[in-house]
């Protein structure tokens, strides 16, 4: 069977063989690394987190605090079914993303559609804390997070009632857009396990 590579990638100093083919002079290492940079120009300016505040110069204790807070009033969202105002705590993210990605309107809203979907459906319960939860940050300490320490996923998971293997990780990311102010919600992540099945 014939393999042909996705891209060749030549530099100054790409080696060629007998037929005048560049070759990889790599070839059995473990891995290799790729660093480029580009420069692109685009049609809209965002912030994102950019200019907020370094969290990891924050009192840890009072930061995690205040995380738990915004992750005790997600979760009442979530138990209540409350969906209008969980599309509001996720809206200026969704709107960021759809900027930077160039998605359609229709896409964005099958985004938040799928997103709710999980969240209210029926089927899965919230459940407990994990026993322990650590701060992880994130993009230089302007963004972080409540992780269970055990696995690193989020500490909000729900269970299905039928199959408890099959779980839902929520992971909301925080940032301060200045000091002083509230954090507000930039990403959430989700994941979805399923167990084995004997």
């Amino acid at each position: 069977e014939d393999k042909y590579p996705m891209f060749t990638i030549e530099t100054s100093d790409t080696k060629y063989d007998a037929n005048d083919k560049p070759y990889n002079p790599i070839v059995g290492f473990p891995y290799f690394e790729l660093q480029t940079e580009i420069e692109v120009e685009v049609p809209y300016e965002v912030e994102g987190w950019s200019h907020s505040v370094n969290l990891k110069e924050q009192n840890e204790e009072e930061l995690k605090k205040e995380m738990q807070q915004r992750y005790d009033d997600i979760r009442q969202l979530i138990a209540k079914k409350d969906t209008a105002a969980f599309r509001q705590l996720i809206q200026e993210r969704e709107d960021l993303l759809g900027t930077v990605y160039y998605y359609s309107e229709a896409e964005k809203e099958n985004r938040i559609k799928d997103l709710l979907t999980v969240i209210m459906s029926e089927e899965f319960d919230i459940a407990p804390y994990p026993q322990e939860a650590q701060l992880l940050y994130f993009a230089e300490g302007k963004m972080v997070t409540l992780v269970d320490p055990v696995n690193r996923e989020g500490v909000i998971r729900l269970v299905n009632r039928k199959d408890p293997k099959d779980i839902v990780s929520l992971e909301f990311r925080f940032h301060r857009k200045k000091p002083g102010q509230k954090l507000a919600l930039f990403k959430v992540k989700n994941r979805v396990n399923y167990g084995i099945h004997d």
